[in-house]
């Protein structure tokens, strides 16, 4: 089993361990261990767990998952807003896609797909960062233009 609560499998459980079950099954999914369809039933079925036992049975027929890679314990990947103004402001095509991205990462964390949420915000960090440094050059680029067009050598 991925989760083994070690738990007595009728003591009731919270939403960490619903976070970590979900994060587990994740895992499986891109593992290719769980089809789409598993996939998407045995999350709602750990959204709606009560026990631990609950839990478990979800996980029979699983290998465990790493400690290092299981449950919340990396919290809900930034959705980077600074990054996805800084990019509106420097260049606004990257902004919107940056926007566009940084939604995806609430989407994601909230279906429990904690991949995908990583790496729209990833995504999003990149884009702001791309945005800003052609903004950067571009200033630069004019600068020394206006400079070599006042002082000609």
């Amino acid at each position: 089993m991925s989760t083994p609560s070690g738990a007595t499998p009728h003591l009731r459980i919270g939403y960490q361990e619903r976070e970590a079950a979900c994060a587990a099954l994740a895992i499986h999914l891109e593992a290719g261990r769980l089809d789409a369809e598993e996939y998407g039933e045995r999350f709602a079925m750990a959204t709606m767990a009560r026990t631990s036992g609950e839990l478990d049975a979800l996980f029979w027929d699983l290998p465990a998952v790493p400690p290092a890679i299981s449950g919340p314990s990396h919290g809900k990947p930034s959705s980077h807003v600074g990054w996805v103004a800084a990019a509106t402001l420097a260049y606004w095509p990257l902004g919107i896609a940056a926007f566009i991205y940084s939604s995806k990462v609430d989407k994601a964390w909230n279906r429990g797909d904690l991949a995908a949420a990583a790496r729209a915000s990833r995504v999003v960090k990149r884009l702001g960062l791309i945005a800003v440094i052609m903004m950067g050059t571009l200033a630069l680029i004019g600068i020394t233009a206006v400079a070599l067009s006042v002082h000609p050598h």
